[in-house]
């Protein structure tokens, strides 16, 4: 994807949000605090993983047949590692939405699809 902005032209899709949240001064959204901010990568590294983790089934010949085990061995750890961190929380850091959020929602449906 890209966005044109003025005579800027922004590619990927995370330094689009990055430009999009900058250009509103909306820094809030990547966290209130630095503490926020490190949780919200913390986050996502544990989606990215999801995200791999998926992909890796995707492009397997054998997905079939390890898929249980993927799910098993390395999803569903992964999802109770975010459960556990977002139990008591309206949001993962907090009572306000982050750009954190968007992509567990995005990682949520596409694990929730396999």
């Amino acid at each position: 994807p890209y966005l044109l902005d003025g005579d800027k032209v922004v590619t990927e899709s995370q330094a689009i949000s990055l430009h999009l949240i900058y250009k509103a001064h909306r820094e809030d959204l990547l966290g209130k605090t630095p503490e926020d901010r490190v949780w919200a990568k913390v986050i996502a590294g544990v989606l990215e993983d999801l995200g791999r983790d998926g992909m890796g089934l995707v492009y397997n010949p054998n997905w079939e047949t390890e898929l249980p085990k993927v799910v098993a061995e390395k999803i569903t750890p992964r999802l109770k590692k975010l459960n556990d961190y977002l139990a008591g929380k309206k949001f993962f850091l907090g009572d306000n939405v982050a750009l954190v959020d968007f992509a567990a929602y995005f990682s949520f449906h596409v694990i929730r699809a396999i």
